[in-house]
Parts: C-alpha cells; structure tokens; sequence
C-alpha cells in the first residue's frame, strides 16, 4: 500500500511541483480556462445582482429621508400648537407660521360643541385647532396634520379676552 506522503508526491510531479490538486488533471490537448461565454453568463448575473442590491440600497436612503422629513413635520406643527395654546384667551381664525427648512403651518381655530365634563372654571370655551404642516419634497408637496382640544376664554372683537 502506498502512503499519503507518496500519493501527494505522484500528485506534485503531474501538477508540477505546488500543493496537490484533488481535481484530475485535464486531457491532454484540451486548454484549461473559461469559455467566452461562460464569462459573459457571469458578468451578467453579477451585474443582476448589483444592480438588486443598489435598488434595495436607494430605497432604504429614500424612506430615511422621508422619515426625517415626518419627523421635520412633526417637530414644527408641536411648535406651532404649544405657540396657540399659550395664548390666554383665542378666537375662530386661522393662523400661519413657518420653520427651518421650508416647512410651513396653518393651524384653524373653531369652537367646539363638545360638552365638558368636571368643574371647569367658568368662561372657558372648547377650541379646536386642526393644524397642517406643508413642505416640498421631491415633485409634490407633503403634509401632516394635527388636531387638539384646548379650553381657553373667547377673545373680544377688540382682541382682548372676555
């Protein structure tokens, strides 16, 4: 019987010196390689898989901007509420403003026919205030709305509150 050692010996001569081949050698006459059209094959599932994995990629940046954008909208419609619910005493009107990067609000105040229950100091009136955040992106315009119950006094037709 013939060892390992001997076998890899017979394997290094026919390869010619080197490691050991565990594949055949080829046929004499026969060239070793690739065929043009194997290579071709290659090249295009390699380029099917790319061009998947970059369509996969640009659709995770896009709805990581369109997130931040929400969170954009989000930010400037809270400010835009806290800035008419500080105010003591509000009318039915509609107020605008504008934040950092081109978003804009327009919040709409109404009283609201809603019955409150509990002590409630007296002159207090229930106000809706629907707001809607705008902003440019990409071809169309976004937006995001809000909408809150806040109780405050009416104001006057002078603009001081009753």
């Amino acid at each position: 019987m013939k060892s390992v050692a001997s076998k890899q010996r017979i394997l290094r001569r026919r390869n010619g010196g080197g490691f050991p081949s565990f594949f055949p050698p080829s046929a004499p006459g026969l060239a070793a390689g690739f065929t043009l059209m194997e290579i071709m094959v290659a090249v295009l599932v390699l380029a099917i898989a790319l061009t998947m994995i970059m369509q996969l990629l640009a659709g995770g940046f896009r709805s990581e901007k369109l997130s931040e954008d929400y969170f954009e909208a989000v930010v400037c419609g809270r400010g835009g509420m806290e800035s008419i619910m500080l105010k003591k005493s509000l009318a039915a009107r509609t107020m605008t403003g504008s934040c950092e990067g081109g978003y804009h609000w327009q919040a709409v105040i109404a009283p609201d026919a809603v019955q409150v229950e509990g002590k409630v100091r007296s002159g207090l009136v229930p106000f809706r205030i629907d707001l809607e955040v705008l902003w440019p992106s990409g071809r169309a315009n976004r937006s995001f709305r809000l909408a809150s119950l806040h109780l405050a006094q009416p104001e006057q037709e002078d603009g001081r509150a009753q």
